[in-house]
């Protein structure tokens, strides 16, 4: 069951915040991130043996350093946003997300990510990821395709589509980013953990 505003105590699924960043601050990050960190083909197998697997994933990872002085200003704000999100889920977190996945899919190869969890409660382990984060980077109008979606919990369509929107969900949540079929999608993905349990 997902959430359309911030004054709710309901048990909820995700936590849409709207306008995060500017259309402007989103060219940077993503300026920044093309000029400064290498492209990777992105992988599955979280909390185990990673592995390429283009019929479940096909797209282009970069991952952001968060100690890079020219995004603290990013990372701040999505750490504020973060904090606001969870007095609405009421997770045990323990810290902020240092893992900062920058995405790029291209409608040229039908770029995607099937239906998967960014939780990995099979391996044991002291801490797992609980609240998943995700910022759009592109307009809407510049891209066909990739949408956001979560199994068994509709989006509404006029959310999480401008750039600058943020989508926090639990991270045990089967999601999925349809194929891109025209222009490219940027977005920007993070993790953060608590206590398995």
């Amino acid at each position: 069951m997902g959430i359309r505003d911030q004054h709710t105590t309901r048990m909820i699924d995700w936590f849409h915040c709207p306008a995060v960043l500017t259309p402007k601050e989103c060219k940077m990050v993503v300026k920044h991130a093309q000029k400064r960190y290498e492209a990777r083909p992105a992988t599955t197998g979280h909390g185990g043996t990673s592995a390429l697997n283009p019929q479940l994933r096909k797209s282009t990872v970069r991952w952001l350093d968060y100690s890079d002085l020219d995004l603290l200003w990013l990372f701040r704000r999505l750490d504020a946003k973060a904090l606001l999100a969870n007095q609405s889920f009421g997770l045990d977190l323990q810290h902020s997300s240092v893992e900062w996945q920058f995405t790029e899919y291209d409608s040229k190869d039908l770029e995607h990510y099937g239906w998967h969890e960014d939780s990995s409660p099979r391996i044991k382990k002291p801490m797992d990821r609980k609240l998943t984060m995700i910022m759009q980077l592109t307009e809407a109008s510049a891209y066909d395709g990739g949408k956001f979606e979560l199994r068994g919990d509709p989006i509404p369509d006029t959310y999480f589509r401008n750039a600058g929107d943020v989508l926090f969900f639990r991270s045990a949540l089967t999601h999925q980013a349809q194929p891109v079929t025209r222009g490219i999608r940027h977005s920007l993905v993070t993790w953060i953990h608590g206590p398995t349990r």
